[in-house]
């Protein structure tokens, strides 16, 4: 039987309809379609990385100043911010650095073997392409963050060794203007809680553990002292404090289920920004979050992240 006039247009429509969809996606995807708000991208960014951290020992006794940071009128926080389901830390740092879960970028373990960077960069790719004079800077204490992710987009994100106390000296000369390069952005590893969780211990009633807590407890004040002081002199910074996983006994890996390993931290501060109430946060929110705050908007970016700005 032929088809009837009504039916054919009907067919003819929704075949017009699905090409245009189809074309319509690949133009919202485009990597080079930019927005650019100018009177935000020229703010500036803290993210204070803390590999390992148990959200249960940040408490007034281990850590006063993160736990009355986190009660700051001007912070967002969260103590159950969701990790990834592979609880390592390779896919976590890579879900705070691109926006998109470890089924989008692949990394799987530790050695980022199949990491899809072309798709999937992280958020430092956007910043340097929204505007090139930015310095982005990397520095990390656990080294295949900037050898396998960061490198490549970044200003300056160097692969040498460094130390926790390091990479906190560092990090203050970059926020006070007194290092060997300049940072606008500025992303900071610290692996020493990590580094003692597994050889002693994930929990507070651990004395390594508890005083490596302790200790960055001092390097995060120290930081956001250095910020504050910035701010006093006219600069718009907004500081993150974030983790990749907790830890339980003296391990993370394979435990999906823990709270005590797939909740952690998530720290936002900025004195005038308001942010998501009644909201819990995961790794993919950092991404969107960091660019939000810049006024950068990307269609690729858009296509790629899962996660949402925690900025309202």
């Amino acid at each position: 039987m032929k088809a009837s006039p009504i039916i054919s247009l009907l067919c003819l429509a929704l075949v017009l309809f699905s090409s245009c969809k189809k074309e319509d996606l690949d133009i919202a995807c485009d990597e080079n379609s930019f927005t650019v708000d100018q009177n935000k991208i020229d703010r500036k960014v803290l993210v204070i990385g803390i590999d390992g951290f148990r959200s249960d020992v940040m408490n007034a006794n281990r850590s006063p100043f993160l736990y009355s940071y986190a009660q700051d009128p001007g912070t967002y926080f969260t103590g159950e911010n969701i990790v990834e389901y592979l609880t390592l830390s390779g896919p976590n740092w890579t879900s705070l650095l691109t926006g998109a879960h470890w089924e989008k970028h692949m990394v799987e373990d530790n050695f980022f073997s199949f990491y899809n960077v072309e798709e999937y960069p992280p958020f430092f790719h956007y910043i340097e392409q929204a505007k090139s004079s930015i310095n982005t800077v990397s520095l990390c204490h656990w080294l295949p963050i900037n050898s396998s992710v960061n490198q490549d987009f970044t200003d300056y994100s160097p692969i040498s060794l460094f130390s926790d106390s390091a990479i906190y000296a560092d990090g203050l000369s970059l926020v006070e203007q007194n290092y060997s390069v300049d940072g606008d952005i500025i992303f900071l590893h610290f692996d020493d809680l990590d580094h003692f969780g597994h050889l002693n211990g994930f929990h507070d009633t651990i004395p390594e553990y508890a005083q490596a807590v302790t200790t960055m407890d001092g390097y995060a004040m120290g930081l956001v002292n250095a910020v504050d002081a910035r701010r006093a002199l006219g600069e718009d910074w907004i500081i993150f404090i974030v983790s990749d996983h907790g830890g339980i006994n003296r391990g993370h890996t394979g435990l999906p289920n823990e709270p005590a390993v797939n909740q952690t931290i998530f720290y936002a501060n900025h004195p005038s920004e308001t942010f998501l109430s009644n909201y819990i946060s995961s790794q993919t929110d950092l991404a969107p979050s960091i660019l939000d705050f810049l006024g950068i908007q990307n269609e690729a970016f858009e296509c790629a992240k899962d996660g949402q700005s925690i900025l309202n």
